[in-house]
């Protein structure tokens, strides 16, 4: 390239990519803001001085990052291996056969289970050939015609694949390249994870997602479980087909309150959170992502970044 155009696109580029980082910038404060309002963690206007100071925080901490880093070859060495270690959890992708309440808006016929796995399979097919850089063409069960991926991923993400009982987590263990399930009695996850193991799925990661309610008092742990979470207590093979929001509250009109420990992790007790996630890593799960159930998110953060995280984690160290 002539050197005399070089610098002029070089500034262009540089400018394009900054109005861009702006623009994404305002979108993802506007995406914050509106997440803790509708969730109802802060109110309107104490959400925009939340995301008003942190985004002046992180201004400051990006400008001393690139004036210790001074871009030099070895100072973007070292803010990729920062970004990488950052975003190494961030590699994989989680798929399944979905819930009829999701996706009937398109108005096709919503499928059997068998034939939502044949679809899911063929799915996670077509995702690795177009990673891999591959012409894709599929007659079915899912239609590609002549699909391409121009940038690809210097290492492909897993792709895992989310299984509520022992029938699907074996079915999959053969393809997928991890499992992720949710909390449930021990004996059902110890059967999910040796039907996953069974199936070909020996060495592969395990990942779980916890539901739990955390609160200053048990009754108000159980309390938030039953209000914000009954409706996970219908079984999956019903709650997959169900569309509406008032089909789930008819399926669940029988749940009671103490039916929801088999659903959520409930109490108000920060060591019995840690011995739970410490029965979790001994089961083989090498990553766990907790999902507090009730509203009371700030109250549910604080506690487990003061109270549970920590200690957990220098046990974790210990052993």
């Amino acid at each position: 390239m002539d050197a005399t155009l070089a610098l002029p696109l070089l500034v262009g580029l540089i400018v394009v990519a900054l109005f861009f980082d702006f623009l994404n910038g305002l979108h993802d404060a506007a995406n914050s803001i509106a997440t803790i309002v509708s969730t109802r963690v802060l109110r309107p206007q104490y959400a925009v001085v939340w995301a008003a100071f942190f985004n002046f925080i992180a201004f400051h901490l990006t400008k001393r990052l690139r004036r210790e880093l001074n871009f030099s070859k070895e100072g973007q060495a070292e803010l990729s291996r920062l970004f990488d270690r950052l975003l190494a959890n961030l590699q994989t992708t989680a798929v399944g056969s979905g819930q009829a309440m999701n996706e009937h808006v398109t108005g096709e016929r919503w499928p059997s289970k068998r034939e939502r796995n044949e679809r899911l399979q063929a799915a996670a097919g077509i995702i690795r050939d177009l990673w891999s850089g591959k012409l894709v063409s599929r007659d079915g069960p899912i239609k590609v015609d002549e699909a391409r991926i121009h940038t690809l991923p210097e290492e492909p993400p897993r792709l895992a694949v989310g299984a509520l009982s022992p029938e699907t987590a074996e079915w999959a263990g053969h393809w997928a390249d991890a499992l992720i399930t949710i909390n449930q009695p021990r004996k059902s996850l110890r059967e999910i994870i040796d039907a996953f193991r069974r199936g070909g799925g020996k060495g592969k990661p395990l990942y779980l997602q916890v539901h739990v309610s955390y609160a200053d008092t048990e009754d108000e742990a159980l309390a938030n479980a039953f209000d914000q979470w009954r409706s996970n207590a219908v079984p999956a093979a019903i709650s997959q087909t169900l569309r509406l929001p008032e089909e789930f509250d008819g399926a669940c009109t029988k749940v009671r309150p103490e039916d929801m420990d088999q659903h959520v992790r409930i109490s108000a007790n920060p060591s019995r959170h840690i011995e739970w996630l410490e029965d979790d890593t001994a089961m083989g799960f090498e990553q766990i992502y907790i999902h507090n159930v009730g509203r009371n998110q700030s109250e549910f953060i604080n506690a487990f970044g003061r109270k549970v995280l920590p200690k957990f984690n220098r046990n974790r160290d210990d052993d």
